[in-house]
């Protein structure tokens, strides 16, 4: 009628793969070698540890946050990602060392309390997850949501009902 195919799940939706399911590891290694892909470029020039921080903060660490708030990741990818962001920041080469001088706590503190406040792909996908949860639990109008409850039953943790899926 609409002149349209059908697809199939993950879709590419903008720039991040979204699936009922949890994505494959072959999706998941599409987002860390987007990641890879921004880095090497910037890692052959000669960039202050300031330069670092703005680009790490302005593009490297939002390219997974848009796959965290639609996907759930893997925690592995989200440690391969902090190693390379944290590589980049320090400098280091495949083959070479280099000496770091901030521990990884440290620059991923808020500047109020000393640290450089680069976000922590860690906390981020946490914060992301949780957001979802209070979604569910509040009920809200969302199309998800409503599939999710539809498909499990009444979703209140507190409570011991049949048809709840956390008892």
């Amino acid at each position: 009628m609409f002149d349209m195919q059908e697809g199939k799940f993950p879709i590419k939706y903008p720039g991040s793969y979204i699936s009922p399911k949890r994505l494959s590891r072959e999706y998941e290694m599409k987002l860390e070698e987007k990641v890879k892909c921004r880095i090497e470029p910037w890692a052959r020039n000669l960039i202050s540890q300031a330069g670092r921080k703005v680009l790490i903060s302005s593009t490297i660490n939002s390219i997974p946050a848009h796959t965290l708030m639609t996907s759930w990741i893997s925690g592995k990818l989200v440690e391969k990602i902090t190693k390379l962001t944290g590589d980049f920041f320090w400098g280091s080469k495949e083959n070479k060392k280099s000496a770091k001088l901030i521990s990884w706590n440290v620059i991923t503190s808020n500047k109020g309390i000393g640290g450089l406040g680069i976000r922590d792909l860690r906390l981020m996908k946490s914060a992301f997850m949780a957001k979802r949860v209070l979604s569910v639990l509040n009920n809200e109008k969302k199309l998800w949501t409503s599939i999710l409850i539809s498909k499990y039953g009444s979703i209140h943790p507190w409570m011991e009902n049949k048809g709840n899926m956390w008892s």
